[in-house]
């Protein structure tokens, strides 16, 4: 839930009541407040506490509280987006300390697993990206991995591509760019190897053009004052 949600739902007791019910009578506060647009997405996001359900029981679970979710909007005639998913408990952590919602996260979530969700935020600390840059463009960097994964790389590689893409971008300015040039690789017939190499191979030229123009300015600063001491002389 948003802040607003959150609000809304603060003084809703659905304490006790069956999974469907209880998510009806969300739903339904949802819609008489004026929520239940369709600009916004319902996120279903369920993560286990203690040993008490498995995956499959939550798999269970979720596919249950989606149905009740989709019968209520038809019920309505409300053409909001529901989007269920099964959460780790460490998936779930992470998520709450970068400071992301639900439904920041749902879609890619939905889109490859947790595992690689939890690898994706991983990547924050791994890279020294700064932390509410990072917040703010998640969206991006989800975007990113799944449209690398849609053009037919493993999750693997395309995990290491983005690795790539950010370390080459850690401003997130043209990371949809580098990524798109990346794929246009695997497209030609590049496997990921090369493509990681071909990337690696332009940010060291990249990096040494950098470092011969420091020196160049720092050779050329320090004549411009030896002959201004000589012109004085």
């Amino acid at each position: 839930l948003d802040e607003q949600g959150e609000l809304l739902l603060a003084e809703l007791d659905v304490t006790g009541k069956e999974v469907q019910e209880a998510l009806r009578a969300i739903a339904g506060a949802l819609r008489e407040a004026g929520l239940l647009s369709a600009e916004r997405k319902l996120v279903v996001a369920l993560y286990p506490v203690g040993d008490r359900l498995g995956e499959a029981e939550l798999a269970t679970l979720v596919g249950t509280a989606d149905q009740a979710l989709r019968d209520y909007l038809a019920e309505h005639g409300l053409p909001v987006e529901v989007v269920s998913v099964v959460l780790t408990a460490k998936l779930y952590d992470a998520t709450r300390a970068a400071g992301l919602l639900p439904v920041d996260y749902a879609d890619l979530v939905a889109a490859v697993g947790p595992q690689a969700t939890t690898a994706v935020l991983d990547l924050q600390e791994k890279l020294g990206i700064d932390p509410a840059l990072f917040r703010e463009e998640f969206g991006t960097i989800a975007a990113a991995l799944v449209d690398i994964i849609e053009a037919g790389i493993t999750e693997e590689a395309a995990l290491s591509i983005l690795e790539r893409a950010l370390v080459a971008d850690p401003g997130l300015e043209e990371l949809t760019t580098i990524t798109a040039a990346m794929i246009d690789l695997h497209e030609a017939g590049a496997s990921p190897e090369s493509i990681l190499a071909v990337f690696a191979l332009v940010e060291a030229r990249v990096g040494a053009g950098v470092r011969r123009g420091r020196r160049l300015g720092e050779r050329g600063g320090s004549g411009g004052g030896r002959r201004a001491l000589r012109k004085r002389g």
